[in-house]
């Protein structure tokens, strides 16, 4: 991904193709450094994605999630998210693990990053959609 920020000689970050002086000269003493501060912080984290550091998760803990099940009772199973885990995976990198348990009996099951869009989705109408292409 193209950075948004570069860093001077010193360290600072600085935004790829504008002259920091005219952020000097068109902002109070005040408001440059809250832009400095921000600059900084968004390239930090663009350092960390670079060295592979900084991930995106598909959920959090406490997110509810729905099941596509076509031979249960209730076809549409809710269940609450209750661990995202990473596991480290020497020649593919990683994948994400994460463990969810159901409202109804709170069994336990543990899915892949990948399986979601398959058989769990995050929200209801994209649970009952994939449903839908199921019956059909």
């Amino acid at each position: 991904m193209e950075r948004f920020t570069e860093r001077d000689e010193f360290g600072n970050a600085g935004i790829n193709g504008v002259d920091s002086m005219d952020l000097q000269c068109n902002l109070e003493f005040d408001e440059f450094n809250r832009v400095t501060d921000a600059l900084n912080r968004l390239a930090d984290y663009e350092d960390l994605e670079e060295q592979g550091k900084l991930l995106e998760l598909p959920c959090a803990v406490g997110d509810t999630v729905y099941r596509v099940s076509i031979g249960a009772k209730e076809p549409i199973i809710h269940m609450e998210v209750c661990e995202v885990g990473i596991i480290s995976l020497k020649e593919k990198g990683y994948v994400i693990q994460i463990m969810c348990r159901d409202e109804v009996g709170n069994g336990e099951t543990y899915y892949l990053g990948t399986d979601f869009g398959k058989a769990v989705f995050f929200t209801e109408p994209e649970a009952e959609q994939a449903l839908e292409e199921i019956r059909e």
